[in-house]
């Protein structure tokens, strides 16, 4: 028994529309010649731009019940996600946006970042503003359990710039993934699909909070914060004073302090750089 391709091979192509070839193998016991199979994925030998894509297998061809037909059609090869083994498959990323309230503690004078107070300097509460909400999602496939790369990212913030956003605007909020196994040819091929969720926030994870507190630092000595009274005595101050970063009493709007509160992870050392 032997195999042969049958020629001629087909080729068509039309303006807006795909093109697509075809090539026709024979088994029969009439030929010692034994051609191998193109295999899916497989270039086609005068049109490397098209790629086998299906075989169509027909016993008792052309009436002899000792003939065998393949078919394989070509059609452009196929973007990255489509590659017939699953761990050849390039990641793909989504974006999706909205907005979010939150509690308004800070406003912006000039483009600087000040605390929400009156000219007492007491803190003014119960407003929210607006705060863009950025999703980001990359998914893919994996050879191995994700387990350990879960436990190092989620919770975690970028370390430095990535995805367009300073270091610690992204925060990895969750990971999914689950066990598949497909056929590709005759091969088992067993793999893990996975996604990872971030969040991006334009004001940084990080907490934001004003520099204040009812002691201060002179001479590296803590003392309890002074007001004078309405009868000219000096007594603790009933709410926290603006401080310097030394410590010592600071006149004017006080400070705002950036204090990280997520470990930080370099993301592209995981997942490469999004698009951005």
């Amino acid at each position: 028994m032997g195999r042969i391709e049958i020629h001629p091979r087909t080729f068509s192509q039309r303006f807006g529309e795909t093109p697509s070839a075809q090539r026709t193998f024979v088994e029969t016991p009439d030929v010692a010649t034994f051609e191998a199979l193109p295999g899916i994925g497989s270039e086609h030998p005068e049109y490397a731009a098209l790629k086998a894509v299906s075989v169509n297998k027909t016993t008792g061809y052309n009436g002899d019940p000792d003939q065998i037909q393949y078919v394989i059609a070509y059609a452009p090869a196929p973007t990255c996600e489509q590659e017939p083994n699953p761990l050849d498959r390039c990641d793909r990323w989504t974006v999706g946006t909205s907005g979010s309230q939150v509690p308004a503690t800070t406003w912006l004078d000039n483009g600087v970042e000040k605390p929400l107070i009156n000219s007492a300097g007491d803190p003014i509460g119960g407003y929210n503003k607006r705060r863009l909400e950025m999703r980001l999602t990359v998914s893919g496939n994996r050879a191995s359990s994700q387990i350990a790369t879960a436990k190092a990212v989620v919770n975690a913030t970028n370390s430095s710039g990535w995805g367009g956003g300073a270091a610690r605007s992204w925060l990895c909020s969750g990971a999914t993934a689950r066990e598949r196994t497909e056929l590709v040819g005759t091969l088992v091929v067993n793999f893990w699909e996975v996604s990872f969720d971030f969040l991006y926030n334009e004001e940084l994870w990080s907490l934001s909070v004003p520099d204040v507190g009812l002691n201060y630092l002179s001479g590296g000595v803590k003392k309890r914060a002074q007001v004078e009274d309405s009868d000219g005595n000096f007594v603790p101050s009933p709410k926290p004073v603006a401080l310097n970063a030394d410590g010592s009493l600071r006149s004017g709007d006080p400070l705002i302090l950036q204090r990280p509160v997520y470990r930080e992870v370099d993301f592209s050392t995981y997942f490469g750089n999004p698009p951005t």
